[in-house]
């Protein structure tokens, strides 16, 4: 076997060994986090949410249903394999749906960068935020995109940047199922699945910085073409 190929595969046993473990430490720290503790506790002083009790045993109850019944197995099958890709253009929508209401309902002042980015929209002479421009001025083309928005819209808020975000976002995930589309059409219904899950539980939606919108879009169309 040629060196190259001996060092790539050590290269991919070894990134996959790293990735593993650190799954794997986050997986064990979630699992023990005080927040999953139902009811009141000692670190905390309180509990989980009677909104995530129910979802835990929503989840509890159909993984049982899954190991128990094969009717219940074979209805899965039928819905989200033979089914695939009508399931998971269903389960995408719903999930852009789930986005815009979180965003309507959820769209407080952030503070630290995207609080100085937005404010400087309509505070310009505040002392603080110049020296603030002044240290970081690497933010400075994120408020000049923002500017450029708010001119074009004729409108400041959070609300409207954070479903600029939410638009640039869902890009990112359209151009990642893209490029899975070209390079393995069998592989299609999948990565809807995937991005369905993973942006169904993505706040930074809620963060207004359109620029982070535009990386995500660039991070995705590698990601999805490589």
């Amino acid at each position: 076997m040629p060196m190259t190929q001996r060092l790539f595969k050590f290269g991919h046993r070894t990134i996959g060994i790293i990735f593993n473990f650190f799954i794997f430490v986050t997986l064990l720290f979630a699992i023990t986090s005080p927040n999953l503790i139902l009811g009141d506790n000692d670190k905390t002083g309180s509990g989980t949410t009677l909104v995530t009790s129910w979802l835990l045993i929503i989840v509890v109850a159909f993984l049982l249903c899954t190991a128990t019944f094969p009717s219940f197995r074979h209805r899965l099958k039928v819905i989200f394999i033979d089914h695939k890709l009508a399931t998971a253009s269903v389960v995408c929508a719903l999930v852009i749906g789930w986005q815009v209401l979180f965003v309507a309902m959820v769209h407080p002042p952030i503070g630290f960068d995207p609080g100085a980015i937005h404010e400087a929209l309509y505070n310009t002479s505040d002392p603080e935020l110049r020296a603030y421009y002044s240290e970081y001025y690497n933010n400075l083309l994120l408020v000049l995109i923002q500017h450029g928005l708010a001119t074009t819209f004729h409108t400041t808020s959070w609300l409207f940047m954070d479903y600029c975000t939410l638009i640039m976002a869902d890009l990112a995930a359209l151009f990642n199922i893209f490029g899975v589309w070209l390079l393995d059409k069998r592989k299609l219904a999948p990565a809807m699945y995937i991005h369905a899950a993973a942006y169904s539980v993505f706040p930074m939606i809620i963060v207004p910085t359109p620029m982070f919108g535009c990386c995500r879009l660039c991070r995705g169309t590698c990601w999805g073409t490589y």
